[in-house]
């Protein structure tokens, strides 16, 4: 919105009571719109400094897992299956809880409609939404809809994420999915965000998100991961209490960090 210029018309005959009504009127809808930007700033700052303070745990937390699959190989948990074939989808959707966000929504809706209309024949998929504007969307579109969360927009906590993650998690386990996605707004820079869909179970290293993998290492890092990864194969290690205890806490968490990352991405 341009603030900087505006155009009074006015009939010549107007008295000068009027002209200056019309005056006052202008100025006060100049300064509503100002503070109005500044309120803006403010809320887009607080978005990105709690979406850059998450990115190094979410990096981190892949080291963790990578560490844990690479000494304990034979304890396989659910959450880490092999890949299966893709019959049963399920789909989390990140949207916005208003409009007036230029295509940011109609972005993310036509990545889910490419996907789907890319499914092999046969397979179903079922939605999970993020946002009131998604689940408006899935009723228009006729979009098998087992589940919504509203009021996720303004910078939720971290326990806001876990009923989620969850849902996810227990019909992924249960065997109601064979694979579970996540789209959402991958931001790139203040002026540059892509609408994004990613695999988020089975966990593996390809499941990571847009932005955590961007902040991929360099090749000479890279080399030293891998060499580091070795040495740990070759060594014993004790857990405590077992490999699949220590599975079984570190893997939902994980879960939970994606779709938290996710959820920042958008906002």
């Amino acid at each position: 919105m341009n603030v900087g210029h505006y155009f009074l018309f006015f009939n010549p005959m107007s008295s000068g009571k009027q002209l200056k009504t019309r005056i006052r009127s202008v100025g006060n809808i100049r300064k509503i719109t100002k503070a109005m930007e500044l309120v803006s700033v403010s809320k887009m700052k607080r978005a990105v400094d709690a979406l850059l303070r998450t990115r190094p745990y979410a990096a981190g937390a892949w080291e963790v897992l990578r560490d844990l699959a690479a000494v304990a190989p034979a304890h396989r948990h659910p959450l880490l299956g092999e890949e299966r074939e893709m019959n049963r989808v399920l789909l989390l959707i990140t949207t916005s809880d208003r409009g007036l966000c230029a295509q940011f929504n109609s972005a993310v809706l036509a990545r889910v409609e490419k996907f789907l209309a890319g499914l092999p024949e046969g397979a179903s998929a079922a939605i999970v939404t993020i946002g009131k504007k998604g689940r408006e969307a899935a009723a228009r579109r006729g979009w098998n809809l087992i589940a919504s969360f509203d009021h996720l927009s303004v910078l939720p906590s971290a326990e806001d994420v876990q009923p989620i993650a969850r849902l996810l998690t227990r019909s992924f386990v249960e065997g109601r999915y064979d694979h579970i996605y996540i789209c959402f707004t991958d931001f790139v820079s203040a002026i540059r965000q892509e609408a994004a869909l990613e695999q988020l179970l089975p966990l593996h290293e390809s499941t990571r998100l847009g932005a955590v993998r961007r902040r991929g290492e360099r090749v000479g890092e890279q080399a030293a991961r891998s060499e580091a990864r070795e040495r740990l194969r070759r060594s014993e290690f004790l857990f405590e209490p077992s490999p699949r205890a220590v599975f079984e806490q570190v893997l939902p968490r994980l879960v939970e960090v994606q779709i938290f990352q996710g959820i920042l991405e958008s906002i």
